[in-house]
């Protein structure tokens, strides 16, 4: 009597795919060799041939020890027209459902789902369980990434799952994120000297760039993407509404990023110069050739150029572009600014996704000096 069957894989003897089963009989583990009589040439590993007979091994170890081998090709050519499901065509389908995606959205996804794609691409999707989970953690485990690309990676590949779960190919998703410790690397900003000198020595379109980052706490894409008619001097407004990446004009990153943030007073008065001198047209972009190829990635385009040259020459240790964001929020919040006002200008959802952030920033010291004034004198 068959009590179980361990484990069965697939290994080539003379051409032909053989298979190597463990099983259990009558409370005694044995050991199973057999033909599947299907030649290797006919079903080379990485083709969907080889994916099918793979699926069938548990099949075939139970027709073997039934004396039922010459059924092994009518199960195959049955379960050939059911179709097998390659990893690779499961991600496949996958993206091609996801309707409404940016461009810049759709291409960081199909980046992601890379790792995976490499390690899964000719498994059967049926054949993905913890244990090759596990062996695809310590896949990303070997490359130069950080925490945070590797949870990427395999939030990826959980969403191929899940997808796959949705539409019954699988009957449970095994995904379970693998706790990695966190190596977050600390933020950058900018001190508030350079601050200053960024501010006030930094000249032409970086001048010009700097000045809005620093003074706004815009990301890079937004403010690339202002023209003339998002700066409302009247109100003394800066109008948030799109933003640039390498496929050219879109909206912003989140819903919460399209925002009416506030003009500060030394910005106002610089960019109403800036547009005295240059009488430009509402339409017109504040940065000179936006929607062309040099301007719509920073790090391709002259800017950076200038940027890099600036920061050389008043001796300021690198750092990329987008920190300008980071060094507005810590500055702000440094001098006290308000955490709800630092939060919106930045177009987070909440004060907590800020907080998470820039908390080491919030001034301490004393509190409620008020009671002093407010009780008059002890208790």
């Amino acid at each position: 009597m068959i009590e179980k069957i361990l484990n069965s894989t697939l290994y080539e003897r003379n051409g032909v795919w053989y298979i190597d089963a463990s099983i259990v009989r009558n409370g005694t583990q044995e050991r199973l060799r057999f033909s599947t009589s299907f030649a290797v040439d006919e079903m080379k590993k990485q083709s969907e041939q080889y994916a099918l007979l793979k699926e069938l091994k548990t099949d075939f170890v139970k027709l073997y020890l039934k004396k039922q081998k010459h059924k092994f090709k009518k199960t195959y050519e049955a379960h050939k027209k059911r179709g097998v499901k390659l990893f690779k065509k499961v991600a496949k389908d996958f993206l091609d459902s996801l309707y409404g995606l940016k461009p810049k959205s759709k291409n960081s996804l199909v980046e992601n789902i890379r790792p995976a794609l490499s390690f899964f691409e000719w498994h059967n999707v049926t054949d993905i369980d913890k244990e090759e989970i596990e062996k695809f953690f310590n896949f990303l485990d070997e490359k130069n990434i950080s925490v945070c690309t590797k949870k990427h990676y395999a939030k990826t590949l959980n969403r191929v799952l899940c997808y796959a779960l949705e539409n019954e190919l699988i009957e449970k998703n095994p995904f379970k994120m693998r706790k990695w410790r966190d190596d977050t690397k600390e933020i950058q900003a900018f001190s508030h000297q350079e601050i200053q000198t960024l501010l006030t020595q930094s000249t032409g379109e970086i001048g010009i760039y700097l000045k809005i980052a620093l003074l706004s706490g815009a990301r890079t894409g937004e403010i690339l993407a202002l023209q003339w008619k998002h700066i409302d001097f009247e109100n003394e407004k800066i109008i948030i509404e799109q933003s640039i990446n390498s496929f050219g004009l879109g909206s912003p990153k989140t819903a919460n990023s399209s925002r009416i943030i506030d003009l500060l007073k030394p910005l106002f008065e610089f960019l109403k110069q800036v547009k005295e001198q240059r009488k430009p047209s509402e339409e017109d972009f504040i940065f000179k050739g936006v929607l062309k190829p040099y301007i719509k990635n920073f790090h391709k385009s002259y800017l950076r150029v200038q940027y890099i040259t600036l920061l050389s020459r008043f001796n300021i240790a690198y750092r990329p572009i987008y920190n300008t964001r980071h060094s507005f929020a810590s500055f702000m919040l440094s001098k006290g600014e308000n955490l709800m006002w630092v939060s919106w200008m930045m177009g987070h959802k909440n004060t907590s996704i800020t907080l998470s952030f820039y908390s080491k920033y919030l001034p301490s010291g004393t509190h409620a000096e008020f009671l002093k004034s407010f009780l008059g004198g002890a208790l």
